[in-house]
């Protein structure tokens, strides 16, 4: 399961909000990201303009000048990076990974007289995981899933070899959260990570029924306590809030009358967990037939 890290309510509640104005807003010196289950393409925190580019490896190093001459080409969501290298001998793309999830992308070598796919044997990139070199491990298409990364770590690419061109393709992000406040640094002395608080999605055990008000819907609880309300937010079929709900409605007897049973199914949308519910929804203006002697 991936988790999120998030002890601050209100923030919760800030960015679901968000989530439905803006892919990114700030606020004082942090901005928030919206994430969702899937993040896709170069856009929102995965801009080009959020990776540090430079011609030094080590995290401690000033930018130098030529950078990668790098852009984004075919859309948004769908995009591609094109990384031309200049002269130098050594070029990284490094970012802060912005909750704990999955970094998945493609790349491929432009003008290799061998297949354009990398693989775990080409020796002309790498990666660097919180500094360290790390293996390259690629299908055969060049498809590429990182290991778990926890928010806060620094995720790199290495390319090697002045004059190559290279095209990134189909980066995406897995993560159970729905977003990320971040504080950047200050990169006048080098690069440093970014500060990063990722905002937990809601989860079903967030979710409680009304026991002696039968025909209430489910509310959200975001902070555990009933006795605040300022947190709660009632679902229903019009409002779900993150989740997807949906419910059907069986007729039967309890107790000698007839009853409306309505059974809810809530799901979350990036773990599939279900969570269903039977209610004895409301009475019916109907008398049962006595029962068979």
């Amino acid at each position: 399961m991936l988790l999120c890290f998030s002890s601050v309510v209100g923030l919760l509640a800030q960015s679901s909000a968000l989530a439905n104005a803006s892919d990114v807003v700030a606020s004082d010196q942090s901005v928030y990201y919206v994430l969702g289950c899937k993040h896709q393409g170069w856009q929102g925190y995965f801009a080009l303009d959020n990776w540090y580019q430079t011609t030094s490896s080590g995290d401690g190093g000033v930018d130098v000048t030529e950078a990668p001459n790098a852009l984004v080409a075919e859309g948004a969501s769908s995009a591609r990076l094109v990384v031309q290298t200049g002269s130098s001998p050594n070029y990284v793309f490094r970012i802060t990974v912005p909750a704990d999830g999955y970094l998945y992308f493609r790349l491929k070598k432009v003008g290799s007289f061998l297949s354009p796919h990398i693989s775990s044997t080409d020796t002309d990139l790498y990666l660097l995981i919180n500094g360290q070199r790390a293996p390259l491990e690629t299908l055969p298409n060049g498809s590429y899933y990182s290991p778990f990364l926890r928010a806060g770590t620094t995720f790199g690419i290495a390319f090697q070899g002045p004059g190559n061109r290279y095209h990134w393709e189909d980066i995406s992000f897995y993560s159970n959260c729905s977003g990320v406040w971040v504080t950047p640094s200050d990169k006048s002395n080098g690069w440093r990570p970014a500060r990063v608080r990722p905002i937990d999605r809601p989860r079903l055990n967030q979710i409680y029924f009304s026991y002696d008000r039968p025909e209430e819907w489910p509310t959200l609880d975001l902070d555990g306590d009933m006795l605040t309300i300022g947190d709660q937010q009632v679902l229903s079929e019009t409002a779900p809030g993150p989740f997807e709900l949906s419910f059907r409605d069986d007729t039967t007897t309890n107790s000698g009358q007839y009853w409306v049973q309505r059974i809810f199914q809530i799901k979350e949308p990036c773990s599939g967990n279900k969570l269903e519910v039977k209610r004895w929804w409301a009475p019916l203006p109907i008398i049962p037939p006595p029962p068979e002697q």
